[in-house]
């Protein structure tokens, strides 16, 4: 519900994680018929968990590990372990500095230069092991490494930041990201992330779409690589709508339970 503020403004009420309860459905099932499987990019899953691209949760091991298990984890390609041939003694002195010189030590830390052979390198690490090679980039990233991450054969991609859009404005002298272009050119399936609003998700998908039909000499031709795109803007797309189907599955089920649980969005 859109709420007055004045001068002609409107805002829109948000909610907190406290603020919002899960309501049972109408029916129960019994958890011997439970499908955890998932599917993203053609990558089939049996435990629908991502482990987040952070230096402190994902390295190759555990990247190798996730992937036996029948999840996935996402290897950060601008953190620690790109910029160190050997990064367990900069995460040792990570996890002992003080609360003082940690800001310090982070400035310091990350000072040293990406390394696009270790980017090769550790997706050729998890690959080698039989691993799901599933990185991020941030668009700034992205633009820089992403020929790296393509000719060492990673398997999916991951560009994040705070938020993902399709109009992002930038100086002059700086050459923002081509999100469209950029999944087209990619061998591999890209996820865009982090989308706030339903609106730029289907954005997002048709700018990839209208990029997937190349000309050529022999008239208009389709491209393999903008389908593999194509499918996970697509599969963002359904995810949305999912949600939209149970949002109101959920507000017709609470009805006449407290609006706490009527929050839900």
């Amino acid at each position: 519900m859109d709420i007055s503020i004045g001068r002609g403004k409107k805002a829109r009420r948000a909610y907190g994680f406290d603020e919002i309860a899960l309501c049972p459905g109408g029916r129960t099932l019994d958890p011997s018929l439970a499908d955890t499987t998932w599917e993203i990019g053609g990558i089939k899953r049996e435990i629908p968990i991502i482990a987040s691209a952070m230096d402190g949760v994902v390295d190759v091991k555990m990247a190798v590990l996730l992937s036996e298990l029948g999840s996935m984890g996402v290897l950060n390609l601008e953190g620690i372990q790109t910029r160190y041939e050997d990064p367990n003694p900069i995460l040792n002195r990570m996890e002992q500095v003080g609360k003082d010189g940690f800001v310090g030590l982070m400035q310091e830390l990350y000072a040293e230069p990406i390394k696009p052979e270790l980017i090769k390198q550790r997706i050729k690490e998890i690959k080698a092991h039989k691993g799901i090679a599933a990185v991020s980039l941030t668009p700034a990233g992205a633009s820089k490494y992403g020929q790296a991450v393509a000719e060492a054969g990673a398997d999916m991609l991951f560009v994040q930041a705070t938020v993902v859009s399709t109009a992002h404005l930038s100086p002059e002298s700086i050459s923002p990201l081509d999100l469209a272009s950029f999944c087209q050119e990619m061998p591999m399936p890209v996820a865009l992330g982090t989308k706030r609003r339903f609106e730029t998700t289907m954005q997002q998908r048709f700018a990839v779409k209208a990029t997937s039909w190349m000309p050529s000499r022999h008239g208009p031709r389709r491209s393999t690589r903008s389908r593999s795109a194509c499918r996970i803007s697509s599969s963002s797309t359904s995810i949305s709508r999912t949600t939209s189907r149970a949002a109101s599955s959920c507000a017709a089920s609470c009805a006449r339970v407290p609006p706490t649980c009527r929050s839900y969005s």
